[in-house]
Formats: structure tokens, C-alpha cells, sequence
């Protein structure tokens, strides 16, 4: 028997009972018209943050099939505890991950196998130190694990880092640029510069391209090092062109041909490090975006789950970039009127030591964003002292301040099922900065109850049967950030089959009526119908 999906549309009013709800037409599609008061596509006034939850967005913001299609310059961060501590600066972006320790600066694909790192170090250094250069406006923030001591807020990002002293009279400096990570070697007037030279490590394969590019095959990925730019700088602050090149030598080293120029000036070596396109297999990391709003400012918010992280090569186990688990949710705050590095204003994560999923986001008039996915860790960040249900999973409700760097709040929603498993679900928040949650809950053990936490004034109260059912949670924010919400509303939506019921978004107007749609493989005879579109 051919499975029929049925599509539907419910509205709830703010004190939880049913405006109206109906199906779809026989094609699963929503007719253009509906009753009075409803619009396709639907409009929500200008006091309320304009939510789009799925795959696609605006032109410039995701391909189809929901691959990030906008692009911020690779910027820095020093390590505070949220990397290996052998890192002392981690640079991610352009599909990089670079790690600048003491000794070498690791470059490695984003999302690649942990042996495709080349490591770059300098022929006579001494050790790096690494400062800070050209501070930009955006941060990091990691809530990650139960432990507040733990959760690192408020990281600075940098256009890049510079090592004064790295070898005799050799000073460093690397920054990201258009098409990945750029490094600058300075050689103060008299140093030698015959003796520059790079020895390349975790490179399987090097080769020189006909227009002199060094191509480094480390595992899957292949990256380009740019034919470099050779210029002398005077005092007075004017550059002249040297003629040079690489020179690959024995043993894994590089050198670098240099033409005629003047020892008593300053020589400056440029090249620059890229992911050759052409020849890396698979993606440049597994991020997914499940979200995407826009303020009344204009900014821009993006929500989802990354596993962008690499373990550091030679520790088992430890975890370099921003996550614990095996994925986690994160927000990206972006200004679409600057550019470059300018353009990210804040990327905060937030996850445990599990698997999270999900993503979907709403921000309301203030800035503050709401975030919602689920998760299998026992230590996600909450701020109630909540604890899962004791499903498979549990679904987790987050609000970030406008900095990104708070938790407004943080707490988690589940009972003996799993959660979200038929659909992905949705969130919203009112004028009033309530945030509403719709998704899906299955069966507990033994085919009971899932055992949700509903309250007196819900349209539903109890769970259906077998099968999955819908669910509205309604969250108050505390008064001050970091307390615990008010559950103010939490009400099963089911259809009495047996089949699966799963909820694809939610909205929500200026009098605080939600409108959910979602759908069902069954007849949906236990649908609660009133003014209905097409009755199931």
C-alpha cells in the first residue's frame, strides 16, 4: 500500500485552544487560500524577527541543498582552554584549520582525516610567541558541558598573529586572506637569506606547478601554496619587486630562490596557503544550517550543527576547535553591511559531551536569539538544572543575549521517547520574548506514554497511541539571564493512528496564536479540525 502524506496546519490561540486547523490538498501541497485571516505566503508584522527554518534562504546565504554559500575571511583566536593546550592561536575559515603551537604552524582541511595536517616549521627557530594582530569586533563563545568554570565566553578574534622573534633576524606573521591563510616571513637588513627555509612535515607529496606554486597532497586534501611575492621595504616605507621562487631540497625542506636585492633594506617573503578545489575529495566540513532570521536591525543569525573539529594528530582523543562531542549546535551573528572578517559579529557553541542536532533559530526585537535541536549528552549547558527524560535523546531550548556571550537561559524538554524524529520541528518567539517550541515525541517503553511535562491548559493532555505525536512548549524567560524559564504551555498534538506525526515549523502573530504545520503518513481521523481548509 502507497503511503500517503498528509500535510496540516494548526493554529493555537495564546491560551492554548484551537483557532483552526486543516489538511492539505491530495498532493500534499497547501492551497494558495484559506479562510479569512490567513495568507500564503504568510506575513508576520515588523515588531516580530522574520524566521525562515529549512535548507533554503535569501540569495547569497545557502545553495540548495543547504550548503553555506556566504564566506568569512579565516580569522584567529588564542587558545583559553577551548583546545588542546599545546595550541597557543587556532585560525579557522576558507576551509582551513590552522593550529600555531611553540614549535610550527599546522595547516589542516576542515573536516578532514586527523593525518592531513602539514606542519610548517622554520629552519633555526627558537620557539614562537605569538601575539595578536588587528583585533576585529567579533567573538567566540563556548558553552560546552554542565560545568559553568568550564564555558569559555567572549574569545577575541584577530586578523591574524605575529611571532617577533621566530628564528635569528626572521619575524613571522600569518593572517587569513581571500582564498585561505597568507604568512609573511621578515628578514631584518644583513640576515642571510640563503638560509631561509621551510621544513615541510605530513606532506606525502610535493611538487611545483609550470607558474611556481608548491602543491603540498596531505591524505585526501591537496593544498596550494602561492607562488611567493618578494619585496624589499626601506625605511622610508617604499617597497620594491624582487624576482624569486621556491626551491624544493632534500629531506622535506623548501627553500626559496631570491633574485638581487638590497641586503641593507628589509626582505619580505609572501606566499600564501589554499585547499586546492580541484583535487580534494569530499566537503570542506560537516556543517548543516537549519536556520536562518534576520532582526529588525538587519543582522543576520544562522543556526545548525557542526562536526568541524580535529582531533590533534598526536593525542587520541583530544579535541581541537570548539566541540566536546561528536557534533554541536552553533549560532553565527553576521552584519551583511560590513565585509570580510568585519561581517561576523559573534559564533557561540553550545553542546556536551554527545551528539546534538537540529539548530533551528528565532530572534526576537532585542537580539536575542533562541535556539532549539536535540541532544544525547547528560552535561549540555542548562541553566534550571534540568536532566533528560531518559529517551534516546531530549530536546533542548537555549536563548543567547545579544553579545552571544550569556545564556539568557538554557534548559531541557523531553520524557521516555525520542524526540524529533519524524520532523525537525520549529521555533519562534513573541513581542513579549516567549519562545515556543513545536516538534515530535514517539512511544516510551512498552509502547506507553512518553511522559511529557504538560500542563492543565493544554489542548491535549494526554499521548495518543502508538506512532509519534506533536507537542507545543511555550517558555517565559527568566526576569534576569541565567535563571530558569517558565514553562507557561506544553501540549501534546495528536491524530489517534498509528502512524507518525511530525511537526515541519511554527510561527507565531502579534496576539501570541501559534500556527504549527505538520503532517501525517495516516488517515489523520483524531485530527483536531475546526474552519478547516479540506477536512482529512
Amino acid at each position: 500500500m502507497k503511503t500517503r502524506w498528509m500535510w496540516c496546519l494548526l493554529a493555537l490561540a495564546g491560551s492554548g485552544s484551537m483557532v483552526l486547523a486543516g489538511s492539505s490538498g491530495e498532493h500534499g501541497r497547501m492551497r494558495p487560500r484559506g479562510p479569512s485571516g490567513i495568507h500564503s505566503p504568510m506575513r508576520v508584522g515588523p515588531e516580530h524577527a522574520r524566521t525562515v527554518s529549512g535548507p533554503r534562504g535569501p540569495a547569497g546565504i545557502f545553495r540548495s541543498g543547504g550548503r553555506a554559500n556566504f564566506s568569512v575571511p579565516l580569522t584567529f583566536e588564542p587558545n583559553v582552554g577551548q583546545a588542546d593546550p599545546r595550541v597557543r592561536w587556532i585560525g579557522t575559515g576558507k576551509g582551513l584549520m590552522v593550529s600555531l603551537t611553540e614549535q610550527e604552524i599546522r595547516v589542516r582541511v576542515a573536516g578532514g582525516a586527523p593525518g592531513g595536517a602539514v606542519r610548517l616549521r622554520l629552519a633555526g627557530s627558537r620557539g614562537f610567541v605569538w601575539r595578536g594582530e588587528e583585533k576585529l569586533r567579533s567573538e567566540s563563545n563556548y558553552f560546552i558541558g554542565r560545568d559553568p568554570s568550564a564555558w569559555r565566553t567572549r574569545v577575541p578574534h584577530f586578523g591574524g598573529a605575529r611571532a617577533a622573534n621566530a628564528a635569528p633576524g626572521t619575524s613571522l606573521v600569518v593572517y587569513g586572506n581571500d582564498e585561505g591563510v597568507e604568512y609573511d616571513v621578515r628578514l631584518a637588513p644583513g640576515a642571510d637569506a640563503s638560509k631561509l627555509r621551510l621544513r615541510v612535515l605530513g606532506a606525502n607529496n610535493m611538487r611545483l606547478t609550470s607558474g611556481g606554486d608548491l602543491m603540498l597532497r596531505a591524505g585526501d586534501a591537496e593544498l596550494r601554496m602561492r607562488k611567493p611575492l618578494f619585496y624589499e621595504e626601506r625605511r622610508s616605507g617604499r617597497r620594491r619587486r624582487v624576482d624569486g621562487g621556491y626551491a624544493i631540497h632534500a629531506g622535506g625542506s623548501v627553500g626559496f630562490r631570491i633574485g638581487p636585492h638590497d641586503a641593507a633594506a628589509t626582505l619580505v617573503v609572501d606566499p600564501s596557503l589554499s585547499v586546492s578545489y580541484d583535487t580534494f575529495l569530499g566537503g570542506t566540513g560537516a556543517e548543516a544550517a537549519a536556520g536562518l532570521a534576520i532582526d529588525p536591525s538587519g543582522k543576520v543569525y544562522v543556526g545548525g550543527v557542526t562536526t568541524s573539529a580535529a582531533s590533534f594528530p598526536e593525542t587520541a582523543g583530544a579535541r581541537l576547535g570548539p566541540v566536546s562531542g561528536s557534533s554541536e549546535l552553533f549560532v553565527a551573528k553576521l552584519d551583511p553591511a560590513a565585509s570580510g572578517a568585519s561581517s561576523l559579529l559573534y559564533l557561540t557553541f553550545l553542546g556536551g559531551s554527545g551528539t546534538q542536532t537540529g539548530g533551528s533559530l528565532a530572534v526576537d526585537g532585542s537580539g536575542n536569539v533562541a535556539i532549539t535541536g536535540t541532544t544525547t549528552s547528560t552535561d549540555f549547558p542548562v541553566t534550571d538544572g534540568s536532566t533528560p527524560g531518559g529517551g534516546p535523546n531530549t530536546t533542548t531550548v537555549s536563548e543567547l543575549d545579544p553579545s552571544g556571550g550569556k545564556l539568557v537561559f538554557s534548559t531541557l524538554l523531553g520524557g521516555s521517547g525520542a524526540m524529533s524524529q519524524a520532523g525537525r520541528g520549529g521555533i519562534a518567539v513573541n513581542s513579549s520574548g516567549n519562545v515556543y517550541v513545536a516538534s515530535d515525541t514517539n512511544s516510551g517503553p512498552g509502547n506507553g506514554s512518553p511522559g511529557l511535562p504538560v500542563t492543565t491548559n493544554a489542548l491535549e493532555t494526554t499521548w495518543d497511541g502508538s506512532g509519534s505525536d506533536g507537542f507545543l512548549a511555550i517558555y517565559q524567560p527568566p526576569a534576569s539571564p541565567g535563571g530558569a524559564p517558565l514553562l507557561k504551555y506544553c501540549s501534546y498534538l495528536g491524530t489517534n493512528s498509528s502512524g507518525p506525526a511530525g511537526v515541519g515549523g511554527v510561527a507565531v502573530d502579534a496576539s501570541g496564536n501559534a500556527y504549527i504545520a505538520w503532517f501525517s503518513s495516516n488517515t489523520v481521523n483524531g485530527f483536531p479540525k475546526k474552519t478547516a481548509l479540506k477536512p482529512p
